[in-house]
């Protein structure tokens, strides 16, 4: 196997575990980190004995969202808007590639998951969440809107009222909160979300490989239409707010807050 650097693979039987590798820098989500993952990706296309992929995080957090370093230096850099565009594309490239697969996936969620992070943990098959755990969409009050794609993607998953109550109100949920509404399929006890996923593994692991799969493709296939073609549009249009010099001012007071 590869050796990334944003992200640490490991392989033990029919499993791979992906751990998100920048403690330092509380997982924040970087390109080098989505284009990892997307080749990842790859990798697995043909690896049809591995059956299942769990992202979990070692850190104090699950992630803390995309890496705001990166999003300064790109604010203040010539061509902003084109940089800011292929960022939403790679990220939307990398959820699409990581919810397609035909491996069951699984989140881990040891901690907050925040933003860009709980993007790519809503695109797993199954979330685990342990209680201290919490998902904050923080893009509003930052001066930005949540993109990745997870605008529409939380739309389909919470409905249209209860989403903009989190996007816009509420901006931060509890596990319980989460579980309620169906952001989370389980909470686990305090450090105990890896056990809880294995635990599913085992029982999925009973059940015919193809029958697995095609159940798998076929409630995407529902799924996927919701998404329509909102985030086809989201790349250009983050071009054009996230240089803004208002978000760059909300931006910069909350880094220095």
């Amino acid at each position: 196997m590869k050796q990334y650097r944003d992200i640490a693979v490991t392989i033990d039987g029919d499993v791979c575990f992906v751990k998100l590798n920048r403690e330092a820098k509380l997982n924040a989500i970087t390109r080098r980190m989505l284009s990892e993952l997307c080749e990842l990706c790859d990798h697995l296309e043909n690896r049809t004995e591995i059956r299942f992929l769990v992202l979990h995080s070692e850190a104090r957090v699950f992630s803390a969202g995309a890496d705001l370093d990166d999003l300064v230096s790109d604010m203040k850099s010539n061509g902003a808007k084109d940089k800011f565009r292929s960022m939403q594309r790679l990220a939307q490239r990398t959820l699409s590639r990581l919810m397609n697969l035909e491996q069951i996936t699984f989140a881990a969620l040891n901690g907050k998951a925040i933003g860009a992070g709980f993007a790519i943990a809503s695109v797993m098959d199954f979330r685990i969440m342990e209680p201290d755990a919490k998902i904050v969409i923080p893009e509003v009050e930052r001066g930005l809107y949540l993109s990745f794609a997870m605008t529409p993607r939380l739309v389909s998953q919470i409905g249209l009222s209860k989403a903009k109550e989190m996007i816009l109100i509420k901006r931060s949920n509890s596990a319980s909160e989460a579980e309620e509404l169906g952001l989370v399929n389980a909470v686990a006890p305090t450090g105990k979300s890896r056990d809880v996923v294995n635990s599913w593994i085992s029982e999925i692991r009973k059940f015919d490989s193809d029958a697995v799969r095609i159940t798998k493709s076929l409630a995407n296939a529902a799924h996927t239409p919701h998404i329509g073609d909102v985030s086809m549009g989201e790349a250009e249009l983050t071009g054009f707010v996230v240089p803004s010099s208002s978000a760059q001012g909300q931006l910069l007071e909350f880094l220095n807050d």
